[in-house]
């Protein structure tokens, strides 16, 4: 395999007993309920699409407005709005079917019979293969907590939706002092795999008006984004060193193949993609995409090779080469064999390398792997800068498409408004936690 193909990567993973073709998914509440994002994507690429929390019953959400934008996030205070699993069973789950998708339905429920009936009636749901239990909701047989608070509630949560006869993923709470303990009690009520995390809780105000900016009031809302992923990280982390054999789901500001890429180091058998479909609708295959070109250049002949790596303790490189190799790449000669720069200049310090395990030539080996590696946090970076540049042309075309169509508007008497942005075309509905694209 080189380095500039990514046809020879083995994708292939496996969650729990779900085999998938590829680690990738879309999060619940970002996808919608069915094929909203098959204008963007072939969702039978994708590992699996991960529908919007479902009740059993039809259920409002939350009064408007509903998410807020924020420096490295969103808030969203959607409130699982839905049409109850059986609108959903005859009205959207057969196109997904059609499309060729891999579906996880997600339910939610307000008490354990809730969550029992809901489970019920996905049973025997033709290309349903797993039912994740998003356990991050409202408890109202104690209404101080949700059930991902509480072990015992989320055993019981999982245990009732028991009924689905499907695999069982539980989608948890970051919001809690031992998630360990509350992931543990999942497992023991029939979990197979446990999606981590759910949003962070959050609020934002409106200092002008001395009012609060979601609908939700001092409910607040829930954080999703780049800001969270490390905690999703460590969330991955800790779980995978407590239960090395139950599958792991990573969720959290990925946008990024890199970001891929570490969750699955941290222990992760698969990730979602969710908020970053707010910036491109494309964004899970964009990250499908990265993530074998990101396995190509590190010569990862499959991504099962990257799960829970980090726990294993052998680094290949100095963490200080990768961090180096993003400031830009040395003048050709500018580097000794076994040590690396860390900045041009009078002064400039140089760090101890720390040899590579198993090399016949230390000194040579060394300075060859700080090389390969400098060169691939090089490509890495570029792909970034790609991949940003990519959705700034595309946030400037809708952008000339939607003055184009105002201008003629503006010659015909007609709606400036016309079909243009993607807001027209079925974008997705929502960030986080069930949250819905803003009008």
């Amino acid at each position: 395999m080189t380095a500039g193909s990514d046809r020879g990567v083995d994708m292939r993973t496996q969650v729990g007993t779900v085999a998938l073709s590829n680690p990738v998914l879309t999060a619940s509440g970002t996808a919608g309920r069915a094929t909203e994002l098959g204008a963007y994507m072939e969702l039978a690429d994708l590992g699996a699409v991960v529908v919007k929390s479902l009740s059993a019953a039809p259920w409002p959400g939350n009064p408007a407005p509903r998410v807020h934008p924020t420096p490295a996030g969103m808030l969203n205070s959607v409130g699982l709005q839905g049409p109850g699993i059986r609108a959903w069973l005859a009205d959207d789950l057969p196109a997904l079917v059609e499309r060729g998708a891999t579906v996880v339905a997600s339910i939610w429920g307000r008490s354990v019979d809730e969550f029992a009936s809901a489970a019920g009636m996905l049973a025997g749901a033709r290309g349903v293969v797993a039912v994740e239990v998003n356990v991050s909701c409202p408890n109202v047989e104690d209404r101080s907590r949700m059930f991902a608070h509480s072990p015992e509630a989320t055993a019981a949560a999982v245990d009732a939706a028991g009924r689905a006869g499907l695999p069982l993923w539980v989608k948890l709470s970051p919001n809690v002092p031992d998630l360990v303990g509350i992931a543990g009690a999942a497992i023991g009520a029939g979990a197979e795999a446990l999606v981590l995390v759910n949003t962070v809780l959050g609020m934002a105000i409106d200092p002008r008006r001395r009012a609060y900016r979601l609908g939700s009031g001092a409910a607040g809302g829930g954080l999703s984004g780049p800001a969270i992923r490390p905690i999703a990280v460590r969330a991955v982390h800790d779980c995978r060193a407590a239960f090395p054999t139950i599958g792991i789901v990573g969720v959290g500001g990925i946008a990024r193949g890199v970001d891929a890429a570490e969750m699955l180091v941290a222990g992760a058998d698969a990730v979602e993609v969710g908020t970053a479909t707010f910036a491109d609708p494309r964004a899970p295959a964009v990250v499908l995409r990265q993530l074998r070109r990101w396995c190509a250049r590190h010569r990862v002949r499959s991504v099962r090779d990257l799960v829970g790596s980090v726990h294993q303790g052998q680094p290949v490189v100095p963490l200080a080469t990768e961090h180096a190799a993003v400031a830009g790449m040395p003048e050709a000669g500018g580097v000794e064999p076994g040590s690396i720069s860390d900045g041009p200049g009078p002064g400039a310090s140089r760090p101890e390398v720390v040899p590579v395990v198993g090399t016949e030539e230390p000194g040579a080996q060394a300075g060859d792997a700080v090389l390969l590696a400098r060169v691939r946090a090089t490509l890495d970076a570029i792909d970034q800068r790609v991949a940003l540049q990519a959705e700034q042309v595309g946030h400037l075309a809708d952008a000339m498409t939607a003055l184009a169509a105002a201008l003629g508007s503006e010659r015909t008497g007609g709606d400036p408004g016309g079909a243009a942005g993607r807001d027209q075309s079925g974008a997705p509905d929502g960030p986080g936690q069930a949250a819905e694209r803003p009008a």
